[in-house]
């Protein structure tokens, strides 16, 4: 493996110090055994799609979290997982939990338990890797925030949906954008001969390497294309404009009643497709680079999604929110001062935008520590492929005690897919809409080992399930709302993921 340069290990000295720690749980039952390696060889190339592809032939149950856009916080790497050893979930109002093999099925509390679940796969992980090697990605829907909410739920549920989903992963790969390094990580369950695992860990990094160094059988990935328009012929809509146009006409009702400020209103639209789930998102990061892009295998589809906005990230007890609202289609027409300029001086948007600032500085001051909740971002333009947003960073601090479970149910869901204030907004939701959100307006979520927590709202997103595509996209509305506006804007938030379908049916000649 002459092109590959190793930059770090796991000794089989510190592999058998870490396999003799005790926490207060008791001994520890997994370590986890890395390799941190560089390419030294410029004719071979890593990308978080090619090592994908190449290990997703010989590994299962494999997911991808990455980030087309380098950006402080959330840019710098892509994560992979494969081999899920632990799947906790909340579906059909029980609780399920599969360990290697044995389930479980109860009832209780939803976080308490993943609390004690999570406990149970503990690792002793070497400091310099612990936040980049993966302990566990899952989702949470939308609608379980009746968990947390006494919410009516008058629509039929999709009970093949987890409303919680949480996947601790064997084998996780960490790609850093910034120095183009590879951490491959396993969990290693320890057993009677120490030794013997880790040089079977080893073995199995070693052989994915020889694996990640094979020349790519298929480089469509790579290959240079233009953007499809996309026609409507082939969608189907569980609304037309007309009928959302009057379904924001009676939220604005509400809003004069002083029910509301703010509610955010969605709609469904489905298309048939013949493409493979990964062509589909090959397509979409081409067209969508954002911060947090997901592909999601689940037993009956595929979750796929391009997000621009963080749900909620813990890192070392400070917890920020980074909420986006107001929002301009980008088009060839204007260029991004006049954009941004446009934005910062529509008084509606900018109206809508604060409060919801405003409402996910009192979602943090539940657990942060008192005076520790801030503003640290202001009413920023971002700019992405197909749309311009303003957005805005709040942080604060957790209280002592306080975990990311009690941090997401301050926070979840977010105001600015539901709407302020939130308990309000979501009944009226429920009575306007129709059908479940299901994963839209929920959130994707990563762990690693040093307890950080990161998510992403689930938004710009497709489910993929025998054969067709279902896109939700909402829009935000306020007493100044113009109806026709807000129904072309849930139109606009769906262009990424329909010109990437349009695109790769184009490139494959797929009807």
């Amino acid at each position: 493996m002459n092109a590959v340069k190793k930059i770090s290990e796991l000794s089989l000295t510190a592999f058998l110090e870490y396999a003799h720690r005790s926490y207060p749980e008791g001994p520890t039952k997994y370590v986890v055994v890395f390799q941190k390696i560089k390419l030294d060889d410029d004719s071979i190339a890593f990308s978080p799609m090619d090592l994908f592809k190449k290990c997703d032939s010989i590994l299962e149950g494999g997911c991808i979290l990455e980030s087309l856009i380098q950006e402080k916080q959330t840019g710098r790497y892509s994560f992979l997982a494969f081999e899920p050893i632990g799947i906790y979930e909340l579906i059909a109002d029980k609780i399920k939990e599969d360990v290697e093999g044995h389930t479980d099925i109860y009832q209780g509390d939803l976080f308490h338990h993943v609390r004690l679940f999570l406990k149970r796969f503990r690792a002793s992980c070497p400091p310099e890797i612990e936040h980049s090697a993966t302990q566990a990605i899952g989702f949470i829907t939308y609608d379980a925030m009746r968990l947390m909410e006494k919410i009516p739920d008058r629509h039929k549920k999709d009970r093949a949906l987890p409303e919680f989903q949480l996947k601790v992963y064997r084998t996780t790969l960490c790609f850093d954008h910034q120095d183009q390094s590879l951490v491959i990580s396993i969990l290693v369950k320890l057993g009677e001969n120490h030794q013997h695992d880790y040089l079977n860990a080893q073995d199995k990094i070693e052989s994915l390497i020889r694996v990640l160094l094979m020349p790519m059988t298929d480089s469509g990935n790579n290959t240079l294309f233009s953007e499809e328009k996309f026609t409507t012929e082939k969608e189907s809509s569980e609304m037309s404009d007309e009928a959302f146009m009057d379904l924001v006409k009676k939220a604005q009702e509400e809003i004069k009643k002083g029910e509301v400020f703010q509610i955010v209103l969605s709609r469904c639209v489905s298309r048939p497709t013949r493409l493979s789930p990964l062509d589909l998102y090959l397509a979409l990061r081409k067209v969508s680079p954002v911060p947090y892009l997901y592909y999601l295998p689940l037993a009956d589809r595929i979750i796929m999604g391009a997000s621009p906005e963080c749900m909620l990230r813990l890192c070392k007890k400070k917890v920020t929110l980074n909420p986006i609202a107001g929002t301009c289609q980008r088009t060839g027409e204007k260029n991004n001062d006049t954009i941004e300029k446009e934005l910062l001086c529509d008084h509606k948007e900018l109206a809508e935008h604060r409060m919801l600032v405003d409402l996910g500085r009192n979602d943090l001051g539940r657990v942060c520590e008192v005076g520790s909740v801030h503003v640290e971002e202001l009413l920023k333009v971002k700019h992405y492929a197909h749309l311009s947003h303003l957005t805005s960073s709040i942080s604060g601090f957790l209280r002592k005690h306080y975990d990311m479970w009690d941090a997401l149910k301050a926070c979840f869901p977010a105001g600015t897919l539901s709407g302020a204030p939130k308990c309000r907004a979501m009944e009226l939701i429920d009575q306007f809409e129709q059908s479940r959100r299901g994963l839209y307006g929920g959130a994707i979520m990563r762990l690693d080992h040093a307890g950080n927590f990161d998510s992403c709202i689930a938004i710009r997103m497709l489910t993929l399930k025998q054969g067709v595509v279902t896109i939700r996209t909402g829009a935000g509305i306020v007493h100044d709302s113009i109806p026709s506006k807000e129904a072309a804007e849930t139109h606009h938030k769906a262009c990424s993921i329909l010109t990437a379908m349009a695109t790769a049916e184009k490139r494959g000649e797929i009807p």
